[in-house]
């Protein structure tokens, strides 16, 4: 990761019926974001993601704000060697 980026660690809450994975990937080429993901297991709900996003600053933002406009809960994760999810 060069200076000019940022990496950013993300809980994502959805409904069943929206493919997250499929619509992160589609707006992390549109925001040229680096994108990981996972499904939660130990979690409850079926539907939560963790995901590290990677890029510059205005990327990342890019990508939140599109994101922002489905139906979706995003927890962020205070800093990549943290132990604690917060909203």
């Amino acid at each position: 990761m060069t200076p000019s980026q940022t990496q950013l660690q993300l809980r994502i809450y959805a409904d069943p019926s929206l493919a997250v994975q499929a619509l992160l990937l589609d707006l992390a080429n549109r925001c040229r974001v680096v994108v990981r993901s996972r499904i939660c297991q130990r979690l409850p709900q079926p539907t939560a993601l963790e995901v590290e996003l990677q890029g510059p600053i205005s990327a990342l933002q890019c990508l939140l704000q599109q994101l922002q406009r489905y139906p979706v809960r995003i927890q962020g994760k205070g800093h990549a060697g943290g132990d604690s999810w917060h909203y």
